[in-house]
């Protein structure tokens, strides 16, 4: 069993000293931190990585745990703190270098958040399905309020997309002389992840880094619709909260990073066929439902109810039990949906076998890590 600090003294130590230099984490919160064990999890994923390539997964994961985090506290239940800090992030999507960037495709303005083309449309057995998502009566309960507020009639009426004005109003209190920002501070958090879009983008073409713009776009906006349904004191259905937490989970993301570490991006007509978009649906679904089962205990501890086994359970009115055998069978049943995709892409496309091949690799990765982490396990935490 691969435990903390397992991975290599310099990769934990070159990590801990870009937090403490970002600002994300103070001195003393270090000790509790690494026992999240999120190079472990790195190892686990990407087995074949090493050198800068692994430690731009780990300062990147550590990134988005500390992001997490920050959402798991008060400022997930601040409305208009959490839309300016996604606002702040989103921006740093459309920044640009001379050469490459995700404004070579002439996107103005925000990134949106599109309805999943990659989304299943036949109905399963799980309940609520994988079928007709993203109608309008499963947008989260905020949204129709916040759009006929005065000033706001006529904007996007896509839950995650919505974020008001593309920037906030510009005053005298903007100039004044910044204080130091607190450790973890959104100041912090959007100042590490320039750092971080700058790394990912690095000799990779325009055409991966606009996909890869466009789904952390569609994770990073899922902390303003999951703030709205913290605002209306409510939780998705079954439904909404598979297509929220598909993106949530930051799987896209890490699935684009393994073309990234290989130095290799896949055609991106490959990327748009329907088995494409299938199998990486039923990644991030299965890894997400993973890491709900192990973190489910955490969860209920400290009242964060995103989780697919608690929503489940209330909406079909299921015993704790029966919803997390639910899920597991979910689990099951997209691991053999999954595993048929891979073999028909492979054959189909043998210069991509390495890619749906490492797809199970990092789902494997997520198990391994969930189970042994103390991040789910440690009642401290």
């Amino acid at each position: 069993m691969m435990m903390a600090g397992a991975v290599g003294r310099p990769v934990t130590e070159a990590h801990a000293a870009w937090l403490l230099r970002q600002g994300l984490l103070p001195q003393r919160a270090l000790a509790r931190y690494e026992a999240y064990a999120l190079p472990d999890l790195i190892a686990h994923a990407y087995p074949r990585v090493e050198g800068e390539a692994r430690g731009l997964l780990v300062d990147t994961l550590g990134w988005f745990t500390i992001l997490d985090d920050h959402f798991d506290g008060p400022a997930g239940r601040d409305l208009p703190g959490s839309r300016d800090l996604v606002r702040g992030l989103l921006d740093t999507l459309e920044e640009r270098d001379d050469d490459q960037g995700p404004r070579a495709a002439g996107r103005q303005g925000p990134y949106p958040y599109p309805a999943g083309a990659e989304q299943d449309r036949r109905p399963g057995p799980y309940p609520g399905g994988d079928a007709d998502r993203g109608r309008a009566r499963d947008r989260p309960p905020t949204a129709d309020r916040e759009r006929d507020r005065p000033g706001n009639r006529g904007r996007d009426r896509h839950p995650g997309r919505y974020l008001e004005r593309p920037y906030p109003e510009r005053g005298a209190a903007q100039d004044r002389a910044p204080e130091a920002p607190a450790p973890g501070a959104p100041a912090c958090l959007l100042s590490a992840w320039q750092d971080l879009w700058r790394r990912q983008r690095a000799g990779m073409p325009g055409a991966w880094a606009r996909r890869a713009g466009r789904d952390w776009a569609r994770c990073l906006t899922t902390f303003v619709t999951e703030a709205q349904y913290r605002a209306a004191a409510t939780l998705p259905t079954v439904r909404q909260a598979v297509h929220l937490r598909r993106h949530a989970s930051c799987l896209y993301p890490f699935m684009n990073m393994l073309e990234r570490v290989r130095g290799e991006a896949l055609d991106e007509a490959l990327h748009a066929e329907r088995e494409m978009r299938l199998l990486r649906a039923h990644v991030a679904d299965t890894a997400t439902l993973i890491n709900d089962l192990y973190s489910l205990d955490r969860e209920e501890r400290h009242a964060s109810p995103f989780n697919m086994i608690v929503i489940l359970g209330r909406e079909q009115r299921l015993s704790r039990a029966a919803a997390i055998e639910a899920v597991r069978a979910e689990v099951d049943r997209l691991g053999v949906r999954s595993d048929i995709l891979r073999a028909s892409l492979a054959a189909r496309h043998p210069e991509a076998a390495w890619y749906v091949r490492e797809t199970r690799t990092l789902v494997e990765g997520v198990r391994r890590w969930s189970s042994t982490t103390d991040r789910y396990t440690d009642t401290s935490l």
